[in-house]
């Protein structure tokens, strides 16, 4: 330790030699004169006393006042002590004995004393304290979440020199940091890291966003709240790295448009995250989204996407693809109910490559439109080992829904159930133009049309798949299937029937 309080080569047992340099008048002035008890001695010289005992000097304060002290020594002469001690023989130089529980000596200055050390720190050994560092810093919660929140941005403010040769990270303990109306802006190459997702939270009530990602950093173990009406995280640059985090956003105005997680002109990597939007609004015409994607390809492995909320009013997106986004989805798992319109996942002239994901779209209301997938305006995913899964109240109902793009579904499970006679495992729309939808190794059920093809635009082919439920529909366009089947395990034809 650098100078740690008082013990050590300070305190011991015996001294050897101790030597006075004194100032002052009255009895005994002057060298050579008789050193006189009780009164002020006076010398110009160094006053030494010298023994072989294995004590050369031993003075007792024997009263009872707890503010006595046995030596009082005082100097003002500039870098001149008034007491020295040493001891030639290789034993301490000063001891000190006090009854237990009073302190060995007092001093009235708080300056630091050149090489003191101590075995101990307020009965703690060096091992029981935590090393400082130098590129890690420990943000603490305060006394309130709004104080907490202070720590973090100043400490983000205090790091002016991050680089990629000089990377940081802040340390959050368990707690809710509260930032208010102030979203949290990460710097390059400065890491947040929480104490888990369920022990620590940022939170605040900004419009547009809680937090604010960078490329050349990530944010990971922490939860981060919007109720502001915006975004819980927002990603507009280079690829920041999101990992084991929960991004929450909820609003009581049914008017506003709110995210989990929104991805515009980037492309973020996420691992092991969670972003859900809600709303308890019974109205409005607002939209809620778990992960949104703006001409973005963000890369999401095992994210769970949700939006709910609406009472049968606006509409909700668990995962949102929209102006040539072109995501990699894997293990994801993407939900929407509660409002007039649900989509587990909406791609909106966008060409996502999802595999292994899960898209569910359930109503809550009698008038609600529900899609599992729902594929617009030019889309073409990559919809690879895929569950689509539309359900719930008495009106439409489509496990996956193409309108007006192309795309090939391989070992993809299409369901629909519950909309009354609008149950439709998959629907093809246009209202004009040629588009081409391959479905190979799949499942697909809907008791009102397993393929509803509406629209003559279309061409529908079909391999090795099970068609489950309603008749094939072909609206004008084209659907053959090759060794396909029906519900009852009964081949079908080359026109599905």
């Amino acid at each position: 330790m650098r100078g740690d309080l008082f013990k050590g080569a300070v305190l011991g047992a015996a001294v050897a030699s101790i030597v006075t340099l004194a100032g002052g008048a009255l009895a005994g002035t002057g060298v050579g004169a008789v050193f006189n008890l009780g009164v002020t001695n006076a010398a110009g010289k160094v006053t030494t006393l010298v023994g072989t005992s294995s004590k050369t000097l031993q003075i007792t304060n024997r009263s009872g006042s707890s503010s006595a002290v046995a030596v009082g020594a005082s100097s003002k002469g500039a870098g001149a002590p008034a007491l020295r001690a040493s001891n030639t023989g290789g034993g301490p130089a000063l001891g000190l004995s006090v009854k237990p529980g009073a302190a060995p000596f007092t001093v009235n200055s708080s300056a630091m004393v050149a090489k003191l050390n101590a075995a101990l720190l307020d009965g703690n050994s060096a091992s029981a304290f935590q090393r400082s560092y130098s590129h890690t810093v420990v943000v603490s919660p305060g006394a309130t979440p709004s104080e907490s929140g202070t720590a973090l941005m100043k400490a983000l403010a205090g790091i002016t020199t991050a680089s990629s040769n000089n990377p940081f990270l802040v340390k959050l303990e368990p707690g809710v940091y509260d930032v208010g109306a102030t979203a949290v802006s990460m710097q390059p190459y400065v890491d947040i890291e929480g104490s888990g997702q369920d022990t620590t939270t940022i939170t605040g009530t900004q419009s547009s966003q809680t937090l604010h990602p960078q490329s050349s950093s990530e944010l990971r173990d922490v939860t981060v709240e919007n109720t502001g009406g915006g975004a819980a995280i927002l990603a507009n640059i280079g690829s920041p790295v999101l990992t084991h985090v929960t991004a929450l956003s909820s609003t009581s105005d049914g008017t506003k448009n709110i995210y989990g997680i929104e991805d515009v002109n980037c492309s973020p990597i996420m691992t092991d995250v969670a972003a859900s939007a809600s709303t308890d609004a019974t109205a409005g015409s607002g939209s809620r989204y778990g992960v949104y994607d703006s001409n973005s390809s963000p890369t999401m492995i095992d994210v769970a996407a949700s939006a709910t909320g609406g009472s049968g009013s606006g509409a909700d997106s668990g995962v949102e693809n929209v102006s040539g986004s072109a995501p990699v989805m894997d293990l994801v798992q993407a939900s929407a109910s509660g409002a007039g319109s649900d989509f587990g996942v909406e791609n909106h002239a966008s060409s996502p490559l999802m595999a292994f994901d899960t898209a569910t779209a359930t109503a809550s209301g009698t008038l609600s439109l529900q899609a599992g997938v729902y594929n617009t305006a030019g889309a073409s995913p990559m919809m690879d080992n895929i569950v689509a899964t539309a359900s719930g109240g008495t009106y439409i109902n489509i496990g996956v829904w193409n309108e007006v793009s192309s795309m090939t579904l391989n070992q993809v499970d299409a369901v629909a159930s519950g909309g009354g006679s609008n149950n439709r495992g998959i629907e093809d729309s246009a209202g004009g133009g040629s588009y081409t939808v391959k479905i190979n190794n799949s499942e697909i059920t809907g008791s009102s049309a397993t393929i509803d093809n509406t629209s003559a635009s279309f061409t529908t082919d079909i391999g090795g798949s099970l068609l489950n439920g309603g008749a094939v529909s072909t609206g004008g366009g084209t659907v053959t299937c090759v060794d396909s089947y029906s519900g009852t395990y009964t081949a079908l034809n080359s026109s599905c029937t």
